[in-house]
């Protein structure tokens, strides 16, 4: 919420641009050049993802499209021409605007609706023990702890990602002020409670003996999906091939959308001369092609690196996560910088709201553990190098410097807390007192960068050019 409120409390227009245009007009264009890559990097490996995923699940009816080897499923030759044959369609789908990928997108939608309704009132019907709901034999730290990872490492921060594009591609609905915040409130609200429930229904419908050692030891030998695996042994068999259906057709649907938000984040790093203008061209449905293009070559790229959808989403959680902790920012320092402008929608408590979306999106940072976050920490630092070389080229490397000093705090102090912290780090800041510093290193960076955020007259110059 607080990213959406970011955009429209901000600047309705440069919702065609994205987070990236935004934090140009905050913080400048080094932090802006940071985030580009960051945000451009994450979401250019989901189509590549969906597919993977998509292809994998679709062993079920075309076994020769993968084959299971020690390290996981892998695509097969066959596998990877179909891979491509996905992306190709998404890139088709995509060049005719984004009228036909909202109303193919609707028909997907409602799929993943009622599948999940489906499966939800079978397993009810089939089988339900309310004795399985209690407090599973460990301490509530170890769950807790166990919990928290799981957040960032389980798939659950990944499937956030899908929200996103309602706010990347809002620069081309009609009544974005209206219509944006109501879909994206809904639409979390709606996905929570659907999957809630089948949370209940999945552990209602487990047999009491495969928990009686604790939630810890349950183990679905030979299936990689525990809800497909525990409606096998239901005898719902019919039900076992929709699932695997739907395990095609959603994230067919995720790579579709998302595949045409991320057309608008280069569009956007072309607009700021991160990457060549000719990115910015447009066809005659208003599509950044050549943007599009770039994408479908680099998500085929990313297939040779990765062999399984599970390991380039966990690459992903690595580096698309920070991209959620810039909105917050950008949302008080540009309601620091433009107090008057009149705003179609104006959050509330604009600062209390940014500092906890900033706080909770360090937080789950924080629990992707300390081997991740050498990883995202090295790759900020080669970002950090590169701006500053190219400062040095064009003569501005003393504005670059005031600009990146909150990141340089940001990424010193976060490595610092990361391992010393007790997810995957030495374990000398203790589960508890980690999040304790969490908090008040976010409250401090938080005040650090609206320090450091670009003058008003600065930001309405910025402004001004754009002609909004």
């Amino acid at each position: 919420m607080v990213l959406v409120a970011c955009r429209f409390d901000c600047l309705l227009p440069l919702l065609l641009f994205g987070l990236v245009q935004t934090v140009q007009l905050s913080f400048g264009a080094a932090p802006g050049f940071i985030l580009g890559w960051i945000s451009w990097l994450s979401f250019v490996m989901i189509p590549a993802i969906e597919t993977q995923a998509a292809l994998q699940y679709s062993q079920y009816f075309f076994p020769h499209l993968v084959v299971v080897g020690s390290g996981g499923s892998q695509l097969t030759g066959l596998g990877y021409a179909w891979a491509l044959v996905f992306l190709l369609v998404f890139f088709v789908c995509n060049s005719y605007g984004i009228r036909l990928v909202s109303k193919l997108n609707n028909v997907l939608a409602m799929w993943k609706i009622i599948i999940p309704l489906l499966t939800i009132i079978m397993l009810f019907i089939t089988r339900l023990h309310w004795q399985n709901f209690h407090l599973a034999p460990q301490s509530l730290h170890q769950m807790t702890h166990t919990v928290l990872s799981g957040i960032s490492l389980g798939g659950v921060v990944f499937s956030l990602v899908g929200f996103r594009s309602i706010v990347e591609l809002s620069g081309e609905a009609r009544q974005p002020q209206k219509t944006v915040p109501l879909a994206l409130i809904l639409t979390i609200l709606s996905c929570t409670l659907l999957y809630l429930l089948l949370q209940v229904a999945f552990i209602g419908a487990l047999n009491p003996q495969d928990i009686a050692a604790g939630w810890a030891n349950l183990n679905f030998a030979h299936d990689s999906s525990p809800l497909l695996a525990l409606v096998s042994t239901l005898g719902l068999i019919w039900l076992v091939g929709i699932l695997y259906l739907d395990a095609v057709a959603s994230p067919s649907g995720t790579g579709l959308i998302t595949s045409a938000s991320t057309a608008r984040i280069v569009y956007g790093m072309a607009e700021q001369g991160y990457l060549p203008v000719k990115l910015k061209r447009l066809n005659q449905y208003q599509v950044p092609i050549l943007a599009l293009g770039l994408n479908l070559l680099l998500a085929i790229l990313f297939f040779l690196p990765f062999h399984g959808w599970q390991a380039m989403a966990e690459f992903l959680a690595t580096i698309a996560v920070v991209g959620y902790s810039f909105g917050p920012l950008c949302l008080y320092a540009l309601r620091k910088q433009q107090p008057h402008r009149a705003r179609k929608f104006k959050l509330p408590l604009a600062g209390l709201l940014s500092f906890m979306g900033f706080f909770c999106s360090n937080l789950i940072i924080y629990w992707m553990g300390w081997a991740d976050i050498k990883k995202l920490l090295v790759l900020m630092i080669v970002l950090l190098v590169s701006i500053l070389v190219m400062a040095v080229m064009k003569s501005w490397l003393r504005v670059a410097l005031v600009q990146i000093i909150w990141l340089v705090v940001y990424i010193i102090g976060f490595g610092i807390i990361a391992r010393l912290g007790s997810f995957g780090g030495s374990g000398v800041i203790g589960f508890g007192w980690d999040i304790l510093s969490i908090c008040v290193f976010s409250l401090i960076v938080y005040g650090l960068a609206i320090q450091f955020r670009l003058s008003d007259r600065e930001s309405s110059e910025r402004i001004a050019k754009l002609n909004i």
